[in-house]
């Protein structure tokens, strides 16, 4: 059984903010998908399809597989909600508390890429496709690294220590992984502000730089 850690107003606030983030991750990433209207001998079915605005680079496709691999349990090549609820309950195993919360971040990842996707096996390249215009729209990116940011924050100082840093990379990858903290923190003082990490987010999932920090969040690619 899990015991949860009492939780303070910081605790509530970083829930509060990751919840309200995760609630309007659809609103801002709805214009990916379009509906497509089919019809059959005695009805019309509505199915949600991509936007696919532009190919990924091979860089951004390699970031993407590093992260889709590590998730992809059974290796059929696609994402489930097993394969999330698998990653939760991971994290939840590292971390020891804040089930709640981590859930709400993880299962909203995961609502997010079904709504994308239409339906209930998602591919690389429907992730993808959501890759392709996060460039067009930065705050989606800055909104889920804060979710993200409070997610990681386990003792809410409002820094990410290395310490949590790597239950974050053991719990995505299923392994400790092989990261460069010292590369990732810009300033050198041994921890990353949110400043810090959203940057960091943002050149992991919008970036196709691969001189950028960011781009080696979870390890080589």
């Amino acid at each position: 059984m899990l015991i949860h850690p009492p939780r303070n107003e910081a605790c509530v606030d970083a829930f509060s903010l990751a919840s309200g983030a995760l609630a309007d991750r659809w609103q801002r990433l709805s214009h990916l998908v379009r509906p497509v209207w089919t019809h059959s001998a005695d009805s019309f079915h509505c199915n949600i399809r991509p936007i696919v605005l532009r190919m990924a680079s091979d860089l951004q496709r390699r970031k993407v597989t590093v992260v889709f691999g590590a998730m992809d349990a059974n290796d059929d090549g696609y994402l489930t909600e097993s394969d999330f609820r698998a990653l939760t309950a991971r994290w939840v195993s590292l971390r020891g508390g804040d089930e709640e919360l981590l859930s709400g971040v993880m299962m909203g990842w995961w609502a997010t890429l079904q709504a994308i996707a239409g339906h209930d096996e998602v591919t690389v390249d429907n992730v993808l496709s959501i890759v392709d215009a996060l460039p067009k729209t930065p705050e989606a990116v800055t909104d889920t690294a804060e979710a993200m940011f409070a997610a990681v924050d386990e003792n809410h100082d409002d820094y990410i220590s290395k310490s949590e840093y790597q239950t974050m990379i053991a719990a995505w990858l299923g392994h400790d992984g092989v990261t460069d903290f010292a590369a990732l923190d810009s300033d050198g003082d041994g921890r990353l502000s949110r400043e810090e990490f959203s940057q960091l987010w943002y050149e992991f999932w919008a970036g196709d730089n691969a001189e950028a920090a960011g781009t080696y969040v979870f390890g080589p690619v």
